[in-house]
């Protein structure tokens, strides 16, 4: 019951930034989302979903060297 607890908290506190830099990527707005996905960040520097989207943004736009290392 406890894990169940557990994951019902993280689901809850997944951040709203990060559901709306998901949107706006898919969008095709990259400043949008690199704002969204940098404030996930500030809510929760381990949100790995954030990291990986701000790497694909930069491959995006050309910048290897900031893709590999996000």
């Amino acid at each position: 019951l406890a894990l169940v607890g557990v994951g019902i908290w993280w689901v809850s506190n997944r951040s709203d930034a990060f559901e709306e830099g998901v949107a706006a990527y898919r969008a095709g707005q990259r400043e949008v989302a690199r704002a969204r996905f940098t404030e996930a960040l500030r809510d929760d520097p381990r949100n790995a979903g954030a990291h990986v989207f701000l790497g694909r943004i930069a491959r995006d736009e050309g910048d290897l060297q900031r893709a590999s290392t996000e």
